[in-house]
C-alpha cells in the first residue's frame, strides 16, 4: 500500500502545484475527484506515470543503473515494457486477494517479493519526482 499511497500523494502534489500556478487552491473534494477518476490500478499507475514524466517507465528503468540492477537481481521475469501489468499482477492482485477475499495461502517468499517490488516502485517514483522538481525550477 505504500506504493499506492506515494503514487497518489505525488499526483495530488503536482496537481496542486499546477493549480497554484493558476491561482487556485485545490479543495479536498477536488483532490478526491482527481484520484477517483482512475477505474483500475493499471489505469491509475499508467496515467499518473504519464502525467509525472515524459519518459516512459521502460526508459526510466533501463537508463538507471541502480534500477536496472535491482530488476535483474530481483525480478528476472519483469519486462520493463509491461511494468504496470507486472506490478498489478504481483503486488496489487495478491494484496487484494488477502484484503477482499481473505485468501491467505501466501508464504514468506511471496511477502518478500511484494516488499521488494514495492520498494522498487517507490525508487522509481522518487526518481521521477526528483527529476520533475529539477525541471520545474
Amino acid at each position: 500500500m505504500t506504493f499506492e499511497c506515494e503514487l497518489s500523494q505525488l499526483y495530488v502534489k503536482w496537481k496542486e502545484i499546477e493549480a497554484l500556478g493558476n491561482y487556485h487552491k485545490l479543495s479536498d473534494d477536488e483532490k478526491d475527484k482527481l484520484l477517483l477518476q482512475f477505474r483500475s490500478n493499471e489505469n491509475k499507475i499508467s496515467s499518473i506515470f504519464k502525467y509525472l514524466s515524459e519518459i516512459s517507465i521502460e526508459n526510466i528503468i533501463q537508463n538507471n543503473p541502480k534500477l536496472l540492477q535491482t530488476m535483474i537481481e530481483n525480478f528476472t521475469d519483469l519486462n520493463p515494457r509491461k511494468f504496470v501489468k507486472y506490478y498489478c499482477d504481483n503486488l496489487f492482485k495478491p494484496r487484494n486477494r488477502i484484503l477482499h477475499l481473505g485468501i491467505h495461502n501466501y508464504n514468506e517468499s511471496d511477502a518478500i517479493k511484494c516488499i521488494k517490488l514495492s520498494r522498487f516502485g517507490l525508487d522509481i517514483l522518487k526518481l521521477i519526482d526528483k527529476r520533475r522538481q529539477i525541471l520545474t525550477v
